[in-house]
């Protein structure tokens, strides 16, 4: 039974190196610090950030989306194994307690997951920066981390750079995932953008990836990682004519299961003793079978909603050509390994 654990926590990988580079970066650190020590100076910053939660690629068209060339699969947007999400950082310096000035910027993040690999990277870059007033000669770094299972390995975005306009820094951000074979973690990310100016207390903001991501060891040959919430399309019985005949004849009535952006998508089990009574109500074994024919039920037999998982006029069977049926139950899996479709996940059909 795959076991769900879900690390809401999150490590920090780098944060003290890149604050170290960044304060070495100002050299004059040591005279300030001493005056905010001594009270003769107030000076702090005060960070805020702005992130909108991204939303799927609209149901439009069947499969997967399609990938941008700067942040995919859109800004905004995120499918199976994508998220782009665009922050806004803003740091505002203070002296005794009034705003002297702001540097503000956009980070853009690109997290591209690998549904066959406990390896996977994200890009974050940042552009639009902005000075108002006092704001000149803040440098910034960026520290990541991720959940319980996952270690950040590789961040080689700038440290200590100075924000000043037209100012474009990009850098990748390596992670793994050991999650235990057979189970399951929910992840996001963490960001920490630190700020030093002279004469300031150095100032930080903290962000997560607004979407949870899955890694799990609990099916096919790989581990891998995937945005559940994203709810894949499969199209692999468009190649098998009778079947997919079948299936479009049985969605188009009642609650027309798994019709992809019409009815209610099919969730699957993994249970194989619930798999076999599913397929056994629709196709039971003592039916005459005609000579070169089996039996093909809709909803598929690996799902909730099979057999009698499903109302009288949302389910049916036809008799279909052996050799497409005994293709079906292999294209069925390839789908499910390939979206790391597990026990419960939800699924649309598309024919």
């Amino acid at each position: 039974m795959t076991q769900r654990r879900t690390g809401r926590r999150a490590r920090i990988s780098g944060i003290a190196a890149a604050a170290a580079v960044v304060l070495s970066a100002v050299v004059s650190l040591s005279g300030p610090a001493q005056a905010l020590a001594s009270g003769v100076l107030k000076a702090t910053m005060s960070v805020r950030v702005t992130t909108d939660v991204p939303v799927a690629p609209s149901a439009s068209a069947p499969g997967r989306a399609p990938a941008a060339a700067t942040c995919r699969p859109a800004p905004g947007r995120f499918n199976r194994t994508q998220l782009c999400f665009l922050v806004l950082v803003v740091d505002t310096l203070l002296v005794d307690g009034n705003p002297v000035g702001t540097v503000s910027f956009t980070a853009t993040h690109s997290l591209q997951l690998n549904p066959r690999s406990r390896n996977y990277t994200e890009q974050v870059s940042i552009g639009g920066v902005t000075l108002v007033g006092d704001a000149a000669g803040v440098h910034v770094a960026l520290a990541d981390g991720c959940g319980v299972t996952c270690t950040p390995v590789g961040n080689n975005f700038p440290v200590g750079v100075i924000l000043r306009p037209g100012l474009h820094l990009h850098g990748t951000l390596t992670f793994h995932d050991s999650v235990g074979k057979g189970h399951e973690q929910s992840l996001r990310n963490k960001y920490v953008w630190l700020f030093v100016k002279t004469g300031f207390t150095p100032g930080t903001a903290t962000y997560f990836t607004p979407i949870f991501y899955r890694c799990d060891d609990a099916i096919s040959k790989f581990p891998g990682c995937v945005f559940p919430e994203f709810i894949p399309v499969m199209t692999e019985m468009q190649v098998l004519p009778h079947i997919r005949a079948n299936i479009r004849r049985i969605q188009g009535h009642g609650l027309h299961l798994g019709e992809f952006g019409k009815g209610h998508p099919l969730h699957h089990i993994t249970d194989p003793a619930q798999q076999r009574r599913n397929h056994d109500f629709l196709c039971p074994p003592s039916r005459p079978r005609p000579a070169g024919k089996q039996c093909d039920e809709y909803p598929f037999a690996s799902t909730r909603e099979g057999g009698r998982g499903a109302p009288a006029d949302s389910r049916g069977w036809a008799w279909v050509p052996t050799k497409e049926q005994q293709r079906q139950g292999g294209l069925i899996n390839s789908f499910y390994n390939a979206d790391r479709v597990l026990d419960g996940d939800a699924f649309w059909v598309s024919v």
